[in-house]
């Protein structure tokens, strides 16, 4: 949909939604689904996790499409804001599954070594926030944070 009356048609197909009809979220989604998945692959940066950002996003459409007022702006801006918080949802809980699994990899590394030709996880922790700041450009304390650093498998030899 790129026509000139594309505002008020997506408007009408939320009303029709908003009273259960199936059919207007077909046709919602028909007429929305490639633009609001560039904005999740945006948000989200994987396609398998945009893809889930997206159908939770008209799952929201259909349980909300009631509370949809003209007045808060565009239909499409309603629908964008409704993915944002899906992406967030999403978001939040992979950061909570990798806080569980950090915590389970916390108590690999405490429980007792195995012999010493098995393979493990090493971990190279970086410097202290003071001993980095001293060791740094004065350029690189300004720059945005890095990423984490990446747990790496080493081969442990006896």
């Amino acid at each position: 949909m790129t026509h000139a009356n594309e505002p008020h048609r997506l408007i009408q197909l939320l009303e029709r939604i908003a009273q259960g009809e199936r059919p207007a979220l077909t046709e919602l989604h028909d007429a929305t689904a490639n633009r609001l998945y560039v904005l999740a692959l945006m948000l989200v940066a994987t396609p398998p996790w945009a893809e889930q950002v997206l159908q939770a996003c008209y799952v929201r459409v259909w349980q909300q499409a009631r509370h949809y007022r003209r007045t808060t702006g565009p239909a499409i801006d309603w629908m964008a804001m409704l993915l944002r918080q899906c992406a967030q949802h999403l978001l939040q809980g992979r950061a909570g599954e990798q806080a569980r699994q950090a915590q389970a990899l916390d108590q690999l590394l405490d429980a007792p070594r195995e012999p010493a030709h098995s393979t493990a996880l090493a971990y190279n922790p970086a410097p202290p926030p003071s001993e980095a700041a001293s060791a740094q450009p004065e350029a690189a304390r300004h720059a945005p944070p890095k990423r984490p650093r990446r747990l790496r498998l080493s081969r442990q030899t006896a």
